[in-house]
């Protein structure tokens, strides 16, 4: 261990310990003992502390971070020098192996993760682009987004662009929304029509037109894994055509979440229940779920601690189990889908059972009764959930803007966070407080000044 650590041996690692520092003297001596297993009276840690937690840096500034450890009893520790540290932005800034914190040439938004055991946290910096201040942006403000983006562009000093003529909205606009262009009559008309509010009243029309339903559920049916080759034509298209009925009927997207996740009954009926034909196994519905609808990774959580984010495999099972019931039955009609068995979901490692909980929350002492999907449901899409509404935002945020407020959109964790989180949550409260209305949000967002912002500097 010390021998390929230390580059006594030939490792791909590379050299990771110096002979000469106290790690190395403290493993050496963990060795000499007899690598005791320690004591189950020791405290854990329950979590880790970056401090600063952000600052502004100037081009080639630097910051050296503090990482301090909490633990069970109470007591802390400074374990800066045990921590490992990982930017998310190597063009803007680097972190050395101490915590010390260097700022490139490019301008920019950054995140520096701390990792000390299984705990993480997470620094933050920008640093603005050189040169004298932008003034204050006066253009008007069409609704929420725009003040907080031009909050943000004010903090790295870039002035925002004007607004983009009407052809090119034009040109957007239906690119966005339906997927096509407009045809020279329309836009004509659209570039004629006097009317000040025409491009409000464009986006309603695009609403209405059977393109848009087509164009977003192609885009879903690639989520949600429509396979003919495995589901047949017959399967497929009832598939398809229960996701392309939810976008054209401007179904609420919590109702959506839970006819996917707890489909019961003949699959006619429920069509969402295609999705267990496709995805089989419990552990690979869990992961397929909770990244498409929570925009969160566990599938590494499968055989250890995620290494960025705080999911155990007890976390990935605990979700696996909340799909062991599924199974199918022939019926009068066709197949039934429902929550038809029992079957233990097993931790790999204790071989202990694990009870269906859902992420974040505790594992219950007991198994819960009934089908164990209409509790993922409802804890899926009540109001207060930290992930389903946040993460749909962010989809339609990178579909319309060509970036995700977090990047990739679907891997929401601590040492991953948003690019403007006061504007990520503004979206995802309006989304809820409009009870999940997904026109609304494209509205919001399409309607507001940002959108409609020129590409030119």
């Amino acid at each position: 261990m010390l021998q390929k650590a230390s580059g006594g041996m030939p490792h791909g690692g590379g050299v990771r310990i110096a002979k000469d520092s106290a790690q190395y003297q403290r493993l050496f001596a963990w060795i000499a003992q007899g690598m005791p297993e320690g004591s189950e009276d020791t405290p854990p840690v329950v979590r880790i502390e970056i401090t600063p937690r952000e600052r502004r840096l100037t081009m080639q500034g630097e910051q050296q971070l503090r990482v301090v450890a909490t633990y069970a009893d109470g007591h802390t520790e400074d374990v800066t020098r045990l921590a490992r540290f990982q930017t998310n932005q190597e063009a803007i800034a680097n972190v050395d192996e101490r915590g010390l914190v260097t700022a490139g040439q490019t301008p920019g938004d950054v995140a520096i993760m701390a990792a000390y055991l299984d705990q993480v946290d997470v620094f933050r910096a920008i640093i603005p682009r050189p040169g004298k201040a932008a003034k204050p942006s006066t253009p008007p403000r069409y609704n929420f987004i725009d003040e907080l983006v031009d909050r943000k562009l004010q903090k790295l000093n870039i002035q925002p662009s004007n607004l983009c003529d009407d052809a090119t909205y034009l040109r957007r606009v239906y690119l966005d929304v339906i997927g096509t262009l407009p045809t020279p009559k329309e836009a004509r008309e659209f570039l004629e029509d006097q009317r000040p509010n025409k491009r409000a009243l464009i986006v309603e029309t695009l609403f209405e037109r059977p393109e848009f339903a087509d164009y977003w559920a192609l885009q879903w049916a690639d989520l949600l894994r429509v396979d003919r080759l495995v589901l047949g034509h017959k399967g497929s298209y009832e598939f398809y055509s229960w996701i392309r009925d939810s976008f054209r009927e401007n179904k609420p997207y919590d109702q959506f979440t839970r006819e996917l996740i707890a489909p019961e009954g003949s699959l006619t009926k429920a069509p969402a229940g295609y999705f267990y034909k496709v995805v089989t196994k419990p552990g690979e519905r869990a992961s397929t779920l909770s990244q498409v609808l929570l925009g969160t990774r566990i599938e590494c959580a499968q055989c250890h601690h995620h290494p960025f984010d705080r999911w155990s495999q007890t976390d990935y099972y605990g979700m696996s189990a909340f799909f062991t019931q599924v199974t199918f039955k022939d019926g009068p009609g066709g197949p039934l889908i429902g929550g038809f068995r029992d079957k233990a979901t097993k931790h790999p490692r204790t071989n202990e059972e694990v009870f269906a909980f859902a992420l974040g929350t505790k594992q219950p002492e007991i198994s819960p009764e009934g089908d164990r999907r209409q509790l993922l449901a409802n804890w899926m899409t009540a109001p207060d959930n930290p992930w389903l509404s946040r993460s749909f935002a962010n989809r339609l945020w990178a579909h319309f803007c060509g970036r995700g407020l977090v990047e990739p959109i679907d891997d929401f964790r601590l040492t991953n966070p948003p690019s403007n989180p006061e504007l990520l949550e503004a979206l995802a409260k309006d989304f809820v407080e409009h009870q999940f209305d997904v026109r609304h949000l494209m509205k919001t967002i399409i309607a507001s000044r940002t959108y409609q912002l020129s590409s030119e500097p």
